[in-house]
């Protein structure tokens, strides 16, 4: 229990200083600010990363989903089969059941997308991957789709991890976010390789990253 506690210790500490390391003048980064007033400010071709264990991943996308359909939005959730029951019962626990219903909150799994990407390696497919999706829930309907997307989470944690191909798709959300009015939240697992260029290249690919109970602007992204 003891190493364990240690374990999860050094992997907080190890993300704090990735986080850390990014609000300097140079990156254009401001914050921290508290998390759940940020994710009130998000809108529309906002970009944001959560890092958070998988225990409490489901409970920390609820606040991303509030804000979206307070807004209106059409929430569509691209997750690994195994998330979405999970998902879905956090979403019922505060209070979603009726948007679950009436798919203003829908759950997708995308094991058969991601076995394709994988195989594929290339960002193009994600591309029309997710424009099939949310053409076939009919988000094209709602005057904003919001997305919460494991795609990058996946690529990471599966072995073998695919970096290179994370970042691909990272930068591929631009296609979606510009010409539509498209909000992504993706979680990440806590304990990516923090001493890497890597980590800081993929966090800088986000408007928003946020770890614990803050969240800081990166400044790449804007409405």
């Amino acid at each position: 229990m003891e190493a364990g506690a240690r374990s999860l210790a050094e992997v907080y500490e190890s993300e704090a200083r990735l986080v850390g390391d990014l609000v300097r003048p140079e990156t254009r980064m401001r914050g921290p600010r508290p998390r759940i007033e940020a994710i009130q400010d998000l809108g529309p071709r906002d970009h944001w990363v959560d890092f958070a264990s998988p225990l409490d991943e489901p409970a920390r996308a609820m606040a991303f989903v509030s804000q979206g359909l307070a807004r209106g939005a059409k929430i569509v959730a691209l997750l690994p089969s195994e998330d979405v029951e999970r998902y879905r019962e956090r979403a019922a626990l505060e209070g979603h059941s009726k948007d679950l219903a009436e798919g203003g909150l829908a759950l997708f799994s995308i094991d058969a997308q991601m076995d394709t990407l994988r195989s594929s390696g290339a960002a193009a497919v994600f591309i029309l991957a997710v424009q099939g999706i949310l053409h076939g829930l009919g988000a094209e309907d709602a005057p904003e789709t919001w997305v919460i997307s494991k795609v990058t989470s996946g690529l990471l944690t599966r072995s073998p991890p695919r970096m290179d191909l994370a970042l691909r798709v990272e930068a591929a959300w631009d296609l979606l976010l510009h010409p539509f009015p498209t909000c992504v939240y993706c979680p990440l697992p806590l304990g990516i390789p923090a001493d890497i260029p890597f980590a800081t290249d993929l966090v800088r690919r986000h408007r928003w990253a946020a770890l614990g109970d803050r969240a800081i602007a990166v400044g790449t992204h804007t409405h």
